[in-house]
Protein backbone atom coordinates (compact mmCIF):
# COMPACT_ATOMS: atom_id res chain seq x y z
CA UNK A 1 0.00 0.00 0.00
CA UNK A 2 1.32 3.39 -0.96
CA UNK A 3 1.94 5.71 1.95
CA UNK A 4 -0.51 8.58 2.16
CA UNK A 5 2.27 11.16 1.94
CA UNK A 6 3.34 9.71 -1.40
CA UNK A 7 -0.13 10.07 -2.97
CA UNK A 8 -1.26 13.12 -4.86
CA UNK A 9 -4.23 15.12 -3.70
CA UNK A 10 -6.25 13.70 -6.61
CA UNK A 11 -5.34 10.11 -5.65
CA UNK A 12 -6.34 10.76 -2.04
CA UNK A 13 -9.63 12.29 -3.21
CA UNK A 14 -10.33 9.21 -5.36
CA UNK A 15 -9.54 6.91 -2.43
CA UNK A 16 -11.82 8.94 -0.15
CA UNK A 17 -14.63 8.81 -2.73
CA UNK A 18 -14.31 5.01 -3.00
CA UNK A 19 -14.38 4.64 0.78
CA UNK A 20 -17.38 6.95 1.04
CA UNK A 21 -19.25 4.96 -1.65
CA UNK A 22 -18.47 1.64 0.05
CA UNK A 23 -19.59 2.93 3.45
CA UNK A 24 -22.77 4.30 1.90
CA UNK A 25 -23.55 0.99 0.20
CA UNK A 26 -22.95 -0.98 3.39
CA UNK A 27 -25.10 1.35 5.50
CA UNK A 28 -27.86 1.16 2.90
CA UNK A 29 -27.72 -2.65 2.85
CA UNK A 30 -27.82 -2.78 6.64
CA UNK A 31 -30.77 -0.34 6.72
CA UNK A 32 -32.70 -2.41 4.16
CA UNK A 33 -31.99 -5.64 6.06
CA UNK A 34 -33.09 -4.12 9.38
CA UNK A 35 -36.24 -2.47 8.02
CA UNK A 36 -37.38 -5.45 5.94
CA UNK A 37 -38.45 -6.94 9.29
CA UNK A 38 -41.01 -4.10 9.60
CA UNK A 39 -42.92 -4.98 6.42
CA UNK A 40 -46.42 -6.19 7.27
CA UNK A 41 -46.35 -4.62 10.75
CA UNK A 42 -48.59 -1.93 12.20
CA UNK A 43 -47.76 1.03 14.42
CA UNK A 44 -49.47 3.83 16.33
CA UNK A 45 -47.86 7.18 17.08
CA UNK A 46 -49.20 9.85 19.47
CA UNK A 47 -49.65 12.85 17.20
CA UNK A 48 -50.54 16.53 17.62
CA UNK A 49 -50.26 19.90 15.98
CA UNK A 50 -47.66 22.31 17.31
CA UNK A 51 -48.11 23.67 20.82
CA UNK A 52 -50.80 21.14 21.83
CA UNK A 53 -52.85 21.32 24.99
CA UNK A 54 -53.23 18.27 27.23
CA UNK A 55 -56.22 16.93 25.25
CA UNK A 56 -54.98 17.83 21.76
CA UNK A 57 -53.49 14.45 20.88
CA UNK A 58 -54.71 11.59 18.71
CA UNK A 59 -53.19 8.43 17.26
CA UNK A 60 -51.58 8.29 13.85
CA UNK A 61 -51.75 4.70 12.59
CA UNK A 62 -49.19 3.30 10.17
CA UNK A 63 -48.92 0.11 8.13
CA UNK A 64 -45.52 -0.75 6.62
CA UNK A 65 -45.99 -2.32 3.19
CA UNK A 66 -42.56 -1.98 1.56
CA UNK A 67 -39.02 -0.64 1.92
CA UNK A 68 -37.74 2.00 -0.51
CA UNK A 69 -34.32 1.74 -2.22
CA UNK A 70 -32.74 3.84 0.56
CA UNK A 71 -33.98 1.30 3.12
CA UNK A 72 -36.72 3.48 4.62
CA UNK A 73 -40.07 1.95 5.60
CA UNK A 74 -42.99 2.98 3.39
CA UNK A 75 -46.71 2.35 3.46
CA UNK A 76 -49.97 3.95 4.59
CA UNK A 77 -50.76 6.40 7.39
CA UNK A 78 -54.29 7.03 8.69
CA UNK A 79 -55.37 9.51 11.33
CA UNK A 80 -58.45 11.33 12.55
CA UNK A 81 -57.44 14.41 14.50
CA UNK A 82 -59.20 16.03 17.45
CA UNK A 83 -61.29 18.11 15.01
CA UNK A 84 -62.42 14.93 13.15
CA UNK A 85 -60.24 15.73 10.12
CA UNK A 86 -59.33 12.44 8.40
CA UNK A 87 -55.95 12.14 6.71
CA UNK A 88 -54.79 9.16 4.66
CA UNK A 89 -51.29 9.30 3.17
CA UNK A 90 -48.91 6.96 1.42
CA UNK A 91 -45.13 7.14 1.19
CA UNK A 92 -42.14 7.07 3.51
CA UNK A 93 -43.09 6.53 7.14
CA UNK A 94 -41.16 8.46 9.77
CA UNK A 95 -41.56 8.09 13.56
CA UNK A 96 -43.38 4.78 13.44
CA UNK A 97 -44.37 4.74 17.09
CA UNK A 98 -45.32 1.63 19.04
CA UNK A 99 -46.11 -1.63 17.31
CA UNK A 100 -49.81 -2.58 17.47
CA UNK A 101 -51.97 -5.55 16.49
CA UNK A 102 -53.43 -5.76 12.99
CA UNK A 103 -56.91 -5.61 14.54
CA UNK A 104 -56.22 -2.17 16.03
CA UNK A 105 -55.08 -0.93 12.61
CA UNK A 106 -58.21 -2.37 10.96
CA UNK A 107 -60.50 -0.64 13.46
CA UNK A 108 -58.76 2.73 12.96
CA UNK A 109 -58.75 2.34 9.17
CA UNK A 110 -62.41 1.29 9.04
CA UNK A 111 -63.43 4.17 11.32
CA UNK A 112 -61.60 6.67 9.10
CA UNK A 113 -63.22 5.25 5.96
CA UNK A 114 -66.63 5.33 7.67
CA UNK A 115 -66.10 9.02 8.52
CA UNK A 116 -65.21 9.73 4.89
CA UNK A 117 -68.30 7.85 3.60
CA UNK A 118 -70.50 9.90 5.95
CA UNK A 119 -69.09 13.11 4.51
CA UNK A 120 -69.91 11.99 0.95
CA UNK A 121 -73.65 11.99 1.69
CA UNK A 122 -75.40 15.22 0.74
CA UNK A 123 -77.30 16.58 3.70
CA UNK A 124 -79.01 19.79 4.73
CA UNK A 125 -78.71 21.64 8.01
CA UNK A 126 -82.38 21.08 8.91
CA UNK A 127 -82.12 17.26 8.71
Amino acid sequence: MTLLKEKTTEELKNDADKIHDELSNRRNSEEVEKNLKLVGKYFAYRNSYSMPGPNDYWLLYRKVTWINPEGKPCGVSVQTDWDRKVTIETGTLYCLGEEIAAEEWEIAYNNAMSDIRKELVVRYDDE
